[in-house]
């Protein structure tokens, strides 16, 4: 267990010293492998989360992919809904990637209930944006408005300024789009 800190413990370390996510990455998969060695499922879920974004900041959508469907199953396995949420979204914009629409809208609004229902809602308007540019994406204006301003709302609601003034560039490109 003392080993696993110390994997842990050098991405973080790398992070804070301006390091690249990908020079740690063998210290991460070395953790993963002896956090399910140690049956350490609730250390599990966050390495998975973090190689998964390791692995899409890379490119490897569908190695991170692999990642994020498993740290679904755990943290779904251990009752996790604030978790299950963030990996939802992950999840869905990984699909949007590998162009597997169908599947990444599906995600997306599964993660819109759970957040609502968990009372997540930044991680509801990250959802909702996600979705938003989904269907921005496949020519569907309307549904993409109405995603962009419920996330718009949402993170007025929340003190997001940043997230708002994304949200106001989505709708203004969407409206851009719409009369050109």
């Amino acid at each position: 267990r003392g080993e696993l800190e110390a994997l842990e413990g050098i991405p973080r370390a790398a992070r804070r010293h301006g390091v690249s996510s990908e020079q740690p990455i063998g210290h991460l998969q070395a953790a993963l492998a002896l956090a399910a060695m140690l049956g350490e499922r609730q250390r599990e879920t966050p390495l998975r989360n973090t190689l998964g974004i390791v692995e899409w900041e890379r490119g490897r959508y569908s190695e991170a992919l692999a990642h994020y469907e498993r740290a679904l199953a755990l943290v779904r396995g251990l009752g996790e809904r604030s978790h299950e949420g963030l990996v939802l979204n992950s999840l869905g914009v990984t699909l949007m990637r590998l162009n597997r629409a169908e599947e990444a809208r599906t995600v997306l609004e599964q993660s819109i209930r759970l957040n609502r229902q968990s009372g997540e809602r930044l991680l509801q308007a990250h959802a909702l944006a996600a979705l938003g540019d989904l269907c921005s994406s496949q020519a569907d204006p309307a549904q993409a408005r109405r995603c962009f301003e419920q996330s718009l709302a949402l993170r007025g609601e929340l003190g997001d300024r940043g997230g708002e003034q994304a949200m106001l560039e989505r709708l203004q490109r969407l409206t851009g789009a719409k009369e050109s």
